[in-house]
């Protein structure tokens, strides 16, 4: 009896298992066939080829090329305060290659980029015209060859120029004039004419020991939000989740630069901002106006004197012109003359602009009023 029961459990054991063993809902999927690999990035860069011949040949974007939606493993981001350019508004991105990070190394540096990244800046108008329609004038292209580990850091400039039918932009390092009508974002409508810099030019603020470097892309300039696609999140917590940004080494315990238009920011601090973006390129050590006796950059004009406040001009432009910024006196100040003038041989920044920066301006005589120290 006892060996009859045995038996018959032992059956019922085999039945369950076999019953278990055969149900498609515990089965393990074979996915061999179903495999879906991750989406790649279409973005090439051959450092033998390049520059391009066209921006399409980059394959940064998708097809409709005037839309400018981003291709797989482009990512957009934009900086705390624009550089000025004749009120052209400006769209940013860049482009690494795959497993390859930027990483931080100090607050008032860019970002260090690995071999072959690709940032791109596009300038455009949305009223241009008595129709005021849209129209991209131009798309700059940094493309990194090098790395500074081997002691190389050079970056390669390319500036497509778009055609009128806004389908295509095509390579020219040489420059380029363009007549336009445009109106800004106050309303106000300007004619004028729009530089496209050479290569040559691109130089004169984009370098750093006569070496080519990016301007903007610094940690600094990256705190605040960005509507992505799928939503808006801070710029530094995207790259991180992206990883488009190494997390050794890196310290978000920094003073950001700040955007210089809010009005309810603190205006020193607005001053700065401006001056980091617009000045500093050029007066800092190793770069193009490092002979002046200010620097500029957001970190140095914690002290009023690099600002300029009650420092004597080197040029003699103008004898009633007694300090590079005279406290409650925009007429007795050089900064004030330079950012109020068109004429090339004194206008400052030296490049970028064929008109007034009003705003900037109206914030230089905000700022000039609020010193109440006189000069010695």
């Amino acid at each position: 009896m006892k060996k009859c029961i045995k038996k018959i459990t032992l059956l019922l054991i085999a039945f369950a298992f076999f019953n278990c063993s055969s149900s498609t809902d515990d089965q393990p999927i074979d996915t061999t066939d179903d495999y879906i690999p991750l989406p790649t990035s279409p973005v090439e860069i051959d450092l033998s080829k390049i520059p391009y011949q066209k921006l399409s040949d980059y394959k940064l974007f998708e097809d409709n090329l005037a839309e400018m939606k981003p291709s797989i493993g482009v990512h957009p981001y934009t900086l705390s305060s624009q550089l000025f350019t004749d009120y052209a508004s400006k769209s940013r991105w860049v482009w690494m290659p795959n497993n390859t990070k930027a990483t931080f190394t100090e607050a008032k540096d860019i970002l260090q980029f690995p071999e072959k990244t690709v940032l791109v800046k596009t300038f455009y108008y949305d009223r241009a015209g008595n129709e005021s329609t849209k129209r991209i004038l131009e798309t700059r292209i940094m493309i990194k060859k090098g790395t500074l580990a081997s002691g190389e850091g050079d970056w390669i400039f390319a500036n497509y120029i778009w055609n009128d039918e806004q389908t295509e932009a095509y390579l020219d390092n040489n420059g380029r004039n363009v007549d336009i009508t445009f109106t800004n974002e106050y309303n106000n409508t300007y004619t004028t004419t729009y530089r496209i810099p050479s290569e040559t030019e691109c130089m004169i603020c984009h370098k750093d020991n006569e070496k080519a470097i990016p301007i903007g892309p610094k940690l600094a300039n990256m705190n605040l939000s960005f509507s992505y696609k799928n939503g808006t999140q801070n710029q530094i917590d995207y790259w991180i989740a992206n990883d488009l940004i190494a997390t050794e080494n890196l310290n978000r315990n920094i003073e950001y630069v700040i955007d210089w238009k809010n009005p309810n920011l603190a205006l020193k601090d607005r001053m700065r901002s401006y001056l980091e973006i617009n000045c500093a390129h050029c007066h800092a050590e190793s770069k193009h106006c490092d002979y002046r006796p200010i620097r500029l950059g957001y970190y140095e004009t914690t002290s009023e004197e690099n600002m300029g406040v009650c420092v004597t001009p080197q040029d003699n432009i103008d004898s009633s012109l007694t300090a590079i910024i005279t406290p409650q006196n925009i007429g007795r100040s050089v900064m004030h003359y330079r950012l109020s003038t068109t004429d090339d041989s004194y206008k400052m920044p030296l490049l970028g602009r064929s008109i007034v920066d009003e705003e900037a301006v109206a914030l230089l005589e905000e700022y000039i009023a609020s010193l109440i120290q006189p000069c010695n």
